[in-house]
């Protein structure tokens, strides 16, 4: 949980120390500690919550900045690298890879792994490199004008370290109403660009400006002998990442939703840590999004103290015009209030970390591709007993059903290797928008775009709790391993997640390992978004100068806020309704509140309302 704005200039220009301040407003939430200033001969930086660190190399002196941490195993193979000459028990990760950087140069950042953000400065060779490790949740962008280069956590502040003024990309914009993250680099501010996750930039005041350099290179499909082999495999690297994930936390807790993805992290964790909190809530007045018994039974099985609250009063824009907006982009979580009451509940308990499933759903191929991928793997005899098996248990229309089967009756993969935008984008961006974008959702995978966004804009919520928010599903070594699995592995005899529910036998009550689907959060949305917020909801979309339909259909809404059929039909409905409430709070024109301006206890007493 850290901040970092900083401004390096080359060639004798002025830094801009008043930029600074703008810049630390921007960051608000994130700012736990007080800021730190540190000034040398061309830069000038502001920190908070960040590992910071000055060493000698044998090439001058570099001034390093760490938002996060190394994973276990980089950390261990970073101390055995430098156990010769270094004691490395008093270094952070920030020490640790200043000292390795003397041996081994630029060169290093292809073997970093963990959930951080790096900035390195050699004052010396006044070389400048940016760096975002694979799937982390930290940001770090930059403005680069060619005199000065500034650096910030999140793309407002970078833009309010430069001295420039937040001005929104329609082309971004464009891209979120089509389910899309913006394009690599690209944010939802002109002028301002991302390092992409896996990739360094490289800056110097003789001209190498933000060249981005892959890390990570593709793997083979994994093999085994037997499912019992892959069902070993696959729960040691859960296990791994759960386990680094824990990894020196006072007090864990985890964000217990019901589901198999959460309640399968939650049994891995206990067995390391007994002292787990799980945190849920309650939804008494709404039964079919009520989790608690699912949660109950996961905790007694597990011997583990409950935490959790009634969030009935917690619907979808409860508390209109306190509703807390992320500054830098329209994406929002309609849960946002039951979130940051469980944090508050954590908090309380003394969490200073929450393990959550996020993210789970992510990591596994489609479903579609079970057959296809078990003919090449396991050959006709194999599919055809699965096939058997499936009418056996359910009949002939379950066959049918099957979306392995479909698609091979179809003689289509499922990932037909173009995009097309939704129908409710106007003509003008569904021709300019481009075609070849992969998946046709924003789930495309742990690691896309779609989930390192979702998860980066989450974490000013938690992280003003004081709270880190842990994501195993996130791991580099889960996201391998899932990537290089055959689908076959996963989707089996009409149910998903297959090697994760033969991972948990004996580990979670049977009913939790075996049920089919977890509940829906749907008909809470449905109460607070359209019936409870009605009022103010058409009070927003149909302001006079509302501009969603700069890029929405008017009759594509009209429609679905008229007659709601369909889960597309809401998606679009949040999709404005975030849309003109971030604008709104941005450009001074009430609604919602900036995230930056508010604070856990403003957070705290409006809970309490």
């Amino acid at each position: 949980m850290g901040a970092l704005a900083l401004e390096i200039c080359w060639n004798g220009a002025a830094t801009r120390r008043e930029s600074l301040k703008d810049a630390e407003s921007a960051l608000g939430g994130f700012a736990v500690d007080a800021w730190q200033r540190f000034e040398s001969r061309n830069l000038t930086a502001s920190h908070s919550g960040i590992a910071f660190d000055q060493c000698m190399t044998a090439t001058g002196s570099l001034i390093l900045w760490v938002d996060g941490r190394l994973s276990a195993d980089c950390r261990r193979l970073l101390e055995g690298q430098l156990a010769a000459t270094v004691n490395c028990a008093g270094l952070g990760d920030a020490g640790c890879i200043g000292r390795a950087w003397s041996m081994d140069g630029e060169s290093l950042l292809s073997r970093l792994e963990g959930d951080f953000a790096l900035v390195v400065f050699d004052t010396t060779a006044q070389m400048l490199w940016l760096m975002r490790s694979r799937g982390g949740s930290r940001g770090l962008y930059f403005v680069d004008d060619g005199e000065r280069v500034a650096v910030a956590t999140r793309p407002s502040a970078a833009l309010r370290a430069a001295g420039r003024s937040l001005q929104q990309s329609a082309a971004a914009v464009a891209a979120y109403f089509a389910l899309r993250a913006p394009a690599p680099g690209a944010c939802y501010f002109e002028d301002v660009t991302a390092v992409v996750s896996g990739t360094y930039c490289a800056f110097s005041s003789s001209g190498r400006r933000g060249q981005q350099i892959p890390i990570t290179d593709a793997e083979s499909a994994l093999q085994f002998d037997s499912d019992a082999d892959a069902v070993a495999a696959w729960r040691d690297v859960l296990a791994t990442a759960v386990g680094d994930a824990l990894e020196g936390r006072r007090q864990p807790g985890v964000m217990l939703s019901g589901g198999l993805d959460s309640s399968t992290l939650t049994a891995l964790a206990a067995c390391r840590r007994p002292d787990l909190k799980a945190c849920s809530w309650r939804l008494p007045q709404t039964p079919e999004s009520d989790e608690h018994a699912w949660i109950a039974a996961t905790c007694n099985y597990l011997g583990l103290t409950a935490y959790g609250f009634d969030g009935d009063a917690d619907w979808p824009l409860a508390r209109f015009s306190q509703w807390p907006v992320e500054d830098d982009g329209p994406p929002s979580n309609p849960y946002r209030w039951l979130q940051q009451h469980l944090f508050s509940i954590a908090a309380d308990a003394g969490c200073d970390a929450l393990m959550t499933g996020n993210f789970g759903d992510h990591l596994y191929p489609e479903a579609a591709q079970w057959l296809r991928s078990g003919l090449v793997d396991r050959g006709y005899g194999w599919v055809s007993a699965e096939l058997f098996r499936l009418l056996r248990q359910s009949g002939p229309r379950a066959l049918w059903r099957d979306p392995g089967w479909r698609a091979w009756v179809k003689n289509r993969s499922a990932v037909d290797g173009f995009w097309v935008a939704p129908d409710w984008m106007t003509a003008r961006w569904r021709e300019q928008l481009p075609v070849e974008l992969g998946s046709t959702m924003p789930s495309a995978g742990a690691d896309s775009a779609e989930a390192l966004q979702d998860a980066e804009l989450g974490r000013r919520f938690h992280s003003m709790f004081g709270i880190e928010l842990l994501t195993p599903y996130r791991d580099p070594r889960v996201m391998d391993f899932a990537a290089r699995l055959p689908a076959h592995y996963q989707y089996r005899g009409g149910q998903s997640k297959f090697l994760t529910r033969e991972a948990m036998r004996a580990a979670l009550p049977e009913p939790v390992r075996t049920r089919s689907k977890s509940g829906s959060l749907t008909p809470f949305f449905l109460q607070g978004v359209l019936h409870r917020s009605a009022g103010e909801v058409a009070q927003l979309l149909d302001a006079a100068d509302a501009r969603w339909s700069q890029y929405v259909e008017p009759a594509a809404l009209r429609r679905a806020r008229e007659n709601p059929l369909t889960e597309s039909d809401l998606l679009l409905i949040w999709l404005c309704i975030s849309y003109e409430l971030w604008w709104r709070a941005h450009w001074g024109m009430g609604s919602a509140v900036l995230a930056s301006c508010v604070n856990r206890g403003g957070i705290s007493e409006a809970l309490r309302e």
